[in-house]
Formats: structure tokens, C-alpha cells, sequence
């Protein structure tokens, strides 16, 4: 499927979660999520891959696990530095 057909067949994705970030590009699906509690933030996400999961399981599409990515950025303070 090419990116643009892509992007008009999986339009809807960011209604599956309409408190999280889905952001569509080519065929990558790129979900944000933020928070400040480690736990919350698992629960948050198991919560939302089982979510597109299902979704891409209805509309007759998969997730590619070996280019499945986790990131975390943790908040820190930056040291500046003279």
C-alpha cells in the first residue's frame, strides 16, 4: 500500500484514542504519550497498544513488531554550563 492510500485508509487511527497523540506518517503510526508516574504510564500504554491493536486488526492491518520502538525521555533538569 503506498503512503498516501496509507494515510487515507488509516485516517480514523486517532479516533481509537482521542486523549492520546497518534500521529500518521508514511506508514509509520507514531503514539505520545506523557505523565509523570512510571506505573501510569505503563498501564497508559499497555492500555493503548491493545487499543490500535484491535483497531488494525479490524481494518485487516498488523503491527510489525521488530520495528516496534519504545522511548522514553525522562524529565531532567539541564545543567547549563559557563
Amino acid at each position: 500500500m503506498g503512503p498516501l492510500l496509507f494515510l487515507l485508509y488509516a485516517n480514523n487511527i486517532s479516533r481509537v484514542l482521542s486523549d492520546e497523540k497518534v500521529k500518521l506518517l508514511a506508514d509509520d503510526t507514531n503514539l505520545f504519550i506523557s505523565g509523570l508516574d512510571v506505573n501510569i504510564l505503563k498501564q497508559k500504554s499497555n492500555y493503548c497498544i491493545e487499543a490500535l491493536n484491535q483497531w488494525f486488526i479490524v481494518n485487516r492491518l498488523h503491527v510489525n513488531v521488530d520495528k516496534t520502538n519504545i522511548m522514553v525521555f525522562p524529565k531532567t533538569k539541564l545543567m547549563t554550563f559557563l
